[in-house]
């Protein structure tokens, strides 16, 4: 299984900084959200990723610095969006469609020192 940390706050595009969930996706204008997208791409290029010919399934983990209860898919959506994109775009899998990606889990992890994500993928035999 391999898996990476994402933040899901301290995104900037230009001086502004923005959060990953869909109440701040849902409003934001058509560039900054490309650019936003964009650089979340150069993020997850950072990563080692094996090329997955297999279907896979995703874990998600979300922490929060805090206790406030949030909607955990408000944010998955948009990270899943954002990195299944940049996955297919770099190669690691071949489709973000439903016979490459059998499957997901979202669970809450917990408090941390920051909020984020952690992404797991699974290759299925």
């Amino acid at each position: 299984m391999y898996e990476i940390i994402i933040p899901l706050n301290d995104w900037f595009v230009g001086k502004r900084k923005y959060n990953l969930s869909m109440n701040t996706y849902r409003n934001l204008h058509h560039q900054i959200s490309s650019r936003l997208k964009r650089d979340f791409n150069n993020y997850i290029l950072q990563f080692k990723f094996k090329r997955y010919e297999k279907p896979i399934k995703i874990h998600y983990t979300l922490y929060f610095k805090d206790n406030r209860r949030r909607d955990l898919m408000n944010f998955v959506a948009v990270v899943d969006k954002f990195a299944l994109d940049a996955l297919v775009k770099r190669g690691v899998i071949q489709d973000d469609d439903y016979k490459h990606v059998i499957g997901y889990t979202v669970a809450y992890g917990g408090k941390a020192e920051r909020n984020c994500i952690k992404m797991e993928i699974e290759e299925i035999d």
